[in-house]
């Protein structure tokens, strides 16, 4: 008797599960479709991923820029002497 209880508890709760998640999926899908391309939860999250990524490409950048002075100025010392 538990146990019978037990499972329709479950398919109760799964089915509702199921259904909000429909529902909500629905919903989602409308509004990001409705918008500009790009500018749904996938723009939010490149627009996210590119700020974080802004400084450290331009610290690669200024270190690439310190890697070739050195090599010019080691290039510059050796022919010295």
């Amino acid at each position: 008797s538990a146990l019978f209880l037990f499972f329709v508890f479950a398919f109760i709760w799964l089915s509702v599960r199921w259904r909000a998640q429909r529902s909500v999926q629905k919903v989602l899908n409308a509004r990001w479709s409705a918008q500009e391309p790009g500018s749904g939860l996938e723009g939010i999250a490149r627009e996210w991923g590119e700020g974080l990524l802004g400084p450290l490409e331009a610290e690669k950048t200024r270190m690439d820029e310190l890697e070739n002075e050195r090599e010019r100025l080691q290039r510059e010392l050796s022919s010295v002497g």
